[in-house]
């Protein structure tokens, strides 16, 4: 029996489970453009959005690794909102 990815792949640790908060608040991101587009993690911010009492380097490391398949799942929903818009016309 396969779990849902969201079950099978969760953080089991403080860290982890903080990193995954942190990095779903809208402040945490540097956006560019006219559009707004995410470009990046604001990781001073992203560090100060930690609770108190965590491993901060594995927190540091944890964002660093989570931003470009964050940023990568991003753009391409843009990207399908983009071409859906396209095709309503």
């Amino acid at each position: 029996m396969r779990l849902c990815p969201e079950v099978e792949f969760a953080p089991v640790t403080a860290e982890g489970r903080a990193v995954l908060d942190v990095i779903d608040r809208h402040g945490v991101w540097k956006r560019a453009g006219m559009s707004g587009g995410l470009v990046g993690l604001d990781l001073a911010e992203a560090m100060a959005s930690l609770p108190d009492g965590l491993d901060r380097d594995r927190a540091r490391s944890l964002l660093i690794t989570a931003e470009a398949p964050y940023l990568a799942a991003w753009w391409e929903a843009e990207e399908a909102a983009a071409a859906e818009r396209k095709s309503n016309g």
